[in-house]
């Protein structure tokens, strides 16, 4: 559905003026949050620019949500990926504007059934190279760490809601069927004490996975953007992010994710799995166990087609057996 400058809430407008700024396009608009992210362009600068928005009569979660992103780009002063931080106000967040596309939106483009050999080896190298740049992002937060999750029962529902997001969510733009719904819905009933008891020992003997920081605590694969002309990995909407957060929540999700959406080319996806153990020593942890977890996580998102977009309903079915058997059968 397209939309129109009259579809956005009259305070958000009034931003817009009172910014003088002149709106070029409508990039999301939810009406029930009442926020929307506009593209902008200075009136005497012709400078580009992402408006993020929040209505004065949204919900007030959303508002400590958005009061959440504003204060990390005005107060984090740490490693980033983000986009550049321009000003910002009660009701709203000015960024740099990076022309992109997310990352899942880029992977996509190799698994249609045109893809070729050399397509292939193209999208090895594009893997590895977001990949390198999100896993060293990373590894310097680790390495910056000074505190630890102390509860294990903390951490490890922390780790256990990636593995429900995987079951029950699935990105902004997709849909499934009812039938489907419930096939990942009824896994995940079956499957989620085993997997408990699996983290729970994992991080009991592992503990230097409980190291705390910045975590984005939504990284699955649409808040991560390619640049279109350098392929530069900006990570996007900090609205849920945490100071002193479990680190490794995000590896986790953005890892399951991939192998998800890579799970129709197994090739890519076996070839992500080894270019990501390469990088272990790269980590200041035992970053094996962290691929092994989302190795785990992302079987569940296999049975689910809003991340498995491109699977069949037989498909679904066909791995929703075969994992259910395989967690209900081997003891954590």
């Amino acid at each position: 559905m397209s939309l129109s400058q009259s579809d956005i809430p009259q305070d958000i407008l009034s931003a817009v003026t009172t910014l003088d700024v002149k709106l070029l396009k409508i990039l999301l608009l939810n009406k029930r949050k009442g926020t929307a992210t506009l593209l902008v362009t200075g009136e005497r600068t012709n400078s580009k620019a992402v408006l993020k928005c929040i209505s004065r009569d949204s919900p007030d979660v959303e508002k400590r949500r958005f009061e959440n992103e504003i204060k990390f780009y005005c107060s984090y002063s740490g490693p980033k990926m983000s986009p550049e931080y321009i000003s910002s106000g009660y009701t709203y967040l000015m960024l740099e504007y990076v022309d992109s596309i997310t990352l899942r939106e880029k992977i996509s483009v190799y698994l249609k059934p045109s893809t070729t050999s050399i397509d292939k080896w193209g999208v090895l190298s594009f893997l590895e190279k977001q990949a390198y740049e999100i896993v060293n992002y990373y590894s310097s937060l680790l390495s910056l760490s000074e505190g630890k999750i102390s509860n294990i029962e903390e951490a490890t529902s922390d780790l256990l809601s990636i593995y429900g997001k995987l079951a029950m969510s699935g990105p902004f733009t997709t849909e499934r069927s009812t039938l489907a719904k419930l096939i990942s819905k009824t896994l995940y009933l079956l499957t989620r004490l085993n997997v408990k008891r699996r983290l729970g020992k994992l991080l009991r003997s592992n503990e230097e996975l409980l190291k705390t920081g910045l975590t984005h605590h939504d990284l699955h694969l649409d808040n991560i953007l390619v640049a279109n002309s350098t392929n530069r990995v900006v990570i996007i909407d900090y609205a849920t992010c945490q100071s002193s957060g479990l680190i490794i929540h995000d590896l986790v999700y953005y890892i399951s994710t991939m192998l998800t959406l890579l799970e129709p080319r197994t090739d890519l996806k076996d070839a992500f799995v080894s270019l990501l153990m390469d990088k272990t020593k790269l980590f200041p942890i035992e970053f094996s166990k962290v691929v092994d977890l989302a190795v785990l996580f992302h079987q569940i998102g296999k049975s689910n087609s809003r991340f498995n977009s491109e699977a069949s309903l037989g498909m679904i079915i066909s791995e929703y057996l075969r994992f259910a058997i395989k967690i209900l059968t081997v003891r954590g």
